[in-house]
């Protein structure tokens, strides 16, 4: 698609949504976009008013590795096919970029190099979170991305090994879990989730650990005490953050830590309501909307979805119809439709750090772009509505 121009597209640019305009791609990159025809018409492809954004940006993920054998079933030689298997969903449901995450697993050992040759062979746009996770079982389960294959110990979480889990993180996921997770196991399976493991020096010395290496800290939290304790330690990226309040919200738009949203699970508390997210907004928050792939949906989320989905495991495809049902509540909750996009594509790739690349329709960035019968997650809610998936300028995804 090298010198193609895009013409008669209905645009969410990042910033606004026009409803006739051009953009054009040079060498993989947007080369300029803008409102009515093209000043040119050489090579033009006129999409008869088909909707074209940015590719979602999804920063929180777990499809390498829980993923691998959670939903494709697929560990030991095959563990590399499973994540590309879920890496193919993820484009297939227009998302060009992953926040992914290597936390450890008491089974696959897969190591950092191994995670990276997928990486540099993939289409995708992937940066990787390296970091320590805490199961709530009982006893604890520790698992560590520097000792993948096995279990360890709190003790052996080192100095050392956090300086290299800092070294390797290419964005704040969530690199320390300050409450143990339920992961994606039976509420019997993990008494112990949801469970206070961290207090306001551990995770002060973990934030200065990170800023020690230019780093900012992002964590797996949950419940009220640890937001707080997380806040007030210099934590920058909040993951889930269920049982939030609107004190702690404000706190966080004092200490500008930014919020990445799982509004369907992720922790033992019940997840972020649509109230929730649309009080965040109104404060000032810019969170962003994620799938946490893969997971089950908590038994508590608060419209449990759809019927269709309850008691399935939310991967790329189900996110699409999962964001969907959310953008409804939303949109009667006075929230625009350009805010709930950008959850999904500006806001995201600025906790990331690659705003300036990708995340929005600008000249000079990454033509990374969906194309489909309407905007993703709040005018369509099926992978089978796109019609195709663009990556560095060229078609990915193709259901035309």
């Amino acid at each position: 698609m090298a010198g193609k121009i895009l013409k008669n597209a209905r645009i969410f640019s990042g910033e606004k949504i026009i409803d006739n305009g051009y953009i054009e791609i040079k060498e993989g990159i947007i080369a300029d976009w803008g409102e009515g025809s093209p000043p040119y018409s050489d090579s033009s492809w006129d999409l008869e008013g088909l909707s074209v954004m940015p590719g979602i940006v999804d920063c929180h993920t777990h499809l390498l590795e829980f993923g691998a054998l959670g939903a494709q079933k697929c560990r030991g030689a095959a563990q590399k096919m499973g994540g590309y298997a879920n890496l193919t969903k993820a484009l297939q449901a227009g998302i060009t970029t992953l926040g992914e995450h290597f936390l450890g697993h008491p089974v696959l050992k897969q190591n950092l190099d191994e995670y990276k040759e997928i990486i540099n062979n993939s289409p995708i746009n992937i940066r990787l979170c390296l970091g320590w996770c805490i199961i709530g079982t009982d006893p604890l389960t520790f698992l560590s991305s520097h000792e993948p294959g096995g279990i360890i110990e709190m003790e052996d979480i080192s100095d050392t090994e956090i300086g290299w889990m800092a070294d390797n993180s290419q964005f704040p996921g969530e690199s320390i879990f300050v409450n143990a997770t339920v992961a994606n196991l039976p509420p019997e399976a993990v008494p112990n989730g949801g469970r206070e493991l961290l207090g306001f020096l551990e995770i002060k010395q973990a934030v200065e650990r990170f800023k020690n290496k230019n780093k900012k800290l992002g964590a797996h939290v949950e419940g009220e005490s640890s937001i707080r304790n997380f806040i007030a330690a210099g934590g920058k990226v909040l993951h889930h953050g269920h049982g939030i309040t609107q004190v702690l919200m404000e706190e966080m738009r004092k200490k500008e830590v930014d919020w990445v949203i799982t509004p369907h699970g992720g922790t033992s508390s019940p997840p972020t309501t649509p109230e929730e997210i649309a009080l965040a907004l109104k404060i000032g928050l810019k969170p962003a909307l994620a799938s946490d792939s893969y997971l089950p949906v908590h038994p508590e989320a608060f419209y449990l979805i759809s019927q269709n989905l309850r008691g399935k495991e939310i991967g790329p495809g189900e996110f699409l119809h999962l964001i969907y049902n959310l953008s409804q509540e939303l949109l009667q909750r006075g929230v625009e439709k350009e805010e709930i996009l950008r959850m999904l594509t500006v806001y995201p790739a600025r906790i990331m750090g690659i705003e300036k690349e990708t995340g929005s329709i600008k000249a000079g960035k990454k033509a990374d772009l969906i194309m489909a019968q309407g905007f993703w997650g709040v005018e369509i809610d099926d992978p089978e509505d796109i019609n195709m998936v663009i990556k560095d300028g060229g078609p990915v995804i193709d259901r035309f």
